[in-house]
């Protein structure tokens, strides 16, 4: 019995990131990959979100690193706080968080791209300078169709997530 706990929590680690508590990208890409299939069989919408907060670096450089940990914490939490249990959730890259909502059409995906801008923008952190809040850039893209690849899908969430940047940040685009 004690063997089982253990494998399960080493399991449970593998596919976890150890500072935000989401998912690391290699087991989000395993559970993407499963509910694209799922979607196509049932002909059911799927959406994809990618997250990334706006001048990262700056938080880092400004108030330290432990104040960045803290942001990505935060910022995972209200991540969490605003998604479905359904929903699939990673941390993607260092500041850039993947989301994949199962049935979920793209104009029900905006709407959660910004409920999860408004909560990040809501965030007030502590820095040595007094507080400070971050913002985040999201991009949007839904399955087309049966031809449709989930990398397909991610390239073009990640290529609105560049779009909501190069147009002033804060924001949410759509591919």
């Amino acid at each position: 019995m004690q063997n089982a706990h253990l494998f399960q929590e080493v399991e449970r680690l593998s596919a976890t990131d150890p500072l935000t508590g989401l998912h690391n990208r290699r087991h989000f890409i395993e559970a993407a990959r499963a509910e694209f299939s799922r979607s196509v069989r049932f002909d059911l919408s799927l959406s994809v979100l990618m997250l990334d907060l706006d001048h990262f670096k700056l938080v880092n450089d400004t108030h330290g690193h432990a104040a960045g940990d803290d942001v990505l914490t935060q910022v995972a939490a209200a991540c969490r706080g605003q998604l479905r249990a359904m929903d699939i959730h990673a941390r993607y890259g260092g500041e850039e968080f993947c989301f994949v909502l199962p049935e979920t059409d793209l104009e029900g995906a905006v709407l959660v791209a910004m409920r999860l801008r408004e909560a990040i923008a809501a965030l007030r952190f502590a820095g040595a300078d007094g507080t400070f809040i971050v913002t985040a850039s999201l991009g949007v893209a839904e399955r087309d169709g049966p031809d449709d690849t989930l990398e397909e899908l991610l390239g073009r969430s990640d290529n609105a997530l560049y779009e909501a940047k190069r147009a002033g940040r804060d924001r949410v685009a759509v591919r």
